[in-house]
């Protein structure tokens, strides 16, 4: 229906005929539909009751589409075969964005094929990078080469480059030879090595050797390349790594072909902020540890990053290959959990949950008297918990502890508790004295006309004494 109208495709069909097929552009649908009868004047009747059928377009797509990742040079693709009998193969296709554009890249001609490799193929100009991600639809079509629906977009990505060689470097020069040597390549799935020479840093470099043998870690040129090594010529040489499905690395930087008599190392706090910070005179030295400096210590917790280059005899210093990850380690976390007793005679107890770390060697006990004072240092235990005695009755404390580690890191300190000693009695109220026989106490033995003074102090069960009362006077009797 088209705004509420039926749409008129009219057709006039024989007496006798009762079917008719009705071509319509549209994949897959319900359509609604009406019949008129007519007579030899053309009359209409009024229309049939309504009617429906489903137009069916191309056959069902296929399901579970999965992309295998990681894989050399190559991204297999796997898939539940259509179960609609019309199909009879599929199309792929692929997009380098989600919701970009997808170009056709293969076409299968068979419905009960399952999988697919997609792979770089040189001759027909289709390529696939190493490491980059690509995204998959999969749609069946049947035998008059109508699709039906795409699957939902599946990425994946073939394995990435390998790197290069590390510490590819110039050992030593010769009479019209020249030496190199790098470490060994830690990816199993290397299979050669290629070493490029040039006469410059930059330009075109030449292929001079390829060797078959991940364990190999020298190599000496010798000029057996077809090309002669004058003596006194400085030479720059780039060496690549590649995988059993023959991806080539990218090359080192440049190394020439003076010998190398030293090391320079840089840090920074990232890869773009690196500083030297030591220069080692010494060409077979492949250890350093970074404490900081005496005025500039390193950050506990922090990540720092470094990069190693070779210096030649003339000094000049190799071009950053690779930049390496270091985190300094962290101090502890503020204990957690603090409490404080109460009303306690001259004392309160600490406790607080222990430090999960599993090199705590201690915790730091702070102390204030006020509140936003300063909090000083009482004591260290070796537990969770402290005593705090000899305080002030009826005084009130802040306190906070650290956790302390086995290399001396000291964490933040931990929330503020307050503790308050117990208070002294109350002194005594409402003291009289008189010379009555009926007196709550008496005193005896008195002087009879003299004048005496008394007070009263309070006791509590802890032998806390109050502040005296009030004095009170009395004269005996004469």
């Amino acid at each position: 229906m088209i705004d509420g109208l039926y749409a008129h495709y009219m057709k006039k069909i024989g007496l006798n005929s009762t079917r008719y097929l009705l071509e319509v552009p549209i994949i897959r649908d319900f359509l609604n539909y009406k019949v008129k009868a007519y007579n030899y004047e053309n009359e209409l009747s009024d229309f049939s009751e309504t009617g429906f059928v489903i137009a069916k377009g191309g056959p069902d797509l296929p399901t579970r589409l999965t992309v295998i990742s990681g894989s050399i040079m190559q991204t297999p693709l796997v898939w539940e075969a259509s179960a609609d009998k019309e199909t009879v193969g599929y199309t792929i296709s692929r997009s380098e964005s989600k919701a970009g554009e997808y170009k056709q890249i293969a076409r299968i001609t068979s419905s009960d094929t399952r999988e697919y490799i997609d792979k770089l193929d040189k001759k027909t100009g289709h390529d696939l990078e190493d490491g980059k991600t690509y995204w998959y639809r999969i749609v069946s079509y049947n035998k008059e080469d109508k699709q039906g629906n795409m699957t939902e977009p599946v990425s994946g990505s073939s394995r990435h480059k390998p790197k290069p060689p590390s510490n590819f470097r110039v050992v030593s020069s010769a009479m019209r030879s020249i030496s190199l040597a790098w470490d060994r390549h830690p990816d199993s799935e290397i299979k050669k090595y290629r070493i490029y020479r040039n006469s410059a840093a930059d330009g075109d470099y030449k292929l001079v050797k390829e060797i078959s043998d991940r364990s190999e870690t020298e190599y000496t040129d010798k000029d057996k390349s077809g090309e002669k090594i004058h003596d006194g010529q400085k030479y720059y040489y780039r060496m690549a790594a590649v995988n059993s499905g023959g991806s080539e690395s990218e090359l080192t930087a440049p190394v020439s072909g003076s010998e190398v008599i030293g090391h320079a190392i840089y840090r920074g706090e990232s890869p773009d902020s690196l500083k030297l910070i030591k220069k080692i005179r010494k060409r077979s030295a492949n250890k350093f540890k970074d404490a900081g400096s005496w005025d500039k210590r390193l950050k506990d917790g922090t990540k720092y990053y470094y990069t190693v280059r070779s210096i030649n005899t003339v000094g000049v210093e190799s071009m950053i290959e690779e930049v390496a990850e270091a985190f300094t380690k962290p101090v502890p976390v503020a204990p957690a959990g603090m409490s404080a007793t109460q009303n306690k005679v001259g004392k309160t107890t600490l406790s607080w949950s222990p430090n999960t770390e599993p090199d705590i060697v201690s915790y730091r006990i702070l102390r204030s008297g006020s509140v936003g004072g300063k909090f000083r240092a009482i004591g260290s235990v070796g537990k969770a918990t402290f005593e705090d005695v000899g305080l002030k009755n009826g005084a009130l404390y802040y306190y906070q502890t650290q956790a302390i580690d086995k290399d001396g890191l000291v964490s933040e300190p931990s929330e503020t508790v307050e503790a308050t000693t117990k208070p002294t009695p109350s002194a005594p109220l409402g003291l009289e004295a008189s010379a009555a026989k009926s007196s709550s106490y008496i005193v005896e033995k008195l002087k009879s006309g003299s004048t005496y003074s008394y007070i009263i102090v309070a006791v509590d069960k802890d032998k806390l004494s109050s502040e005296p009362s009030v004095p009170a006077q009395v004269k005996t009797i004469k």
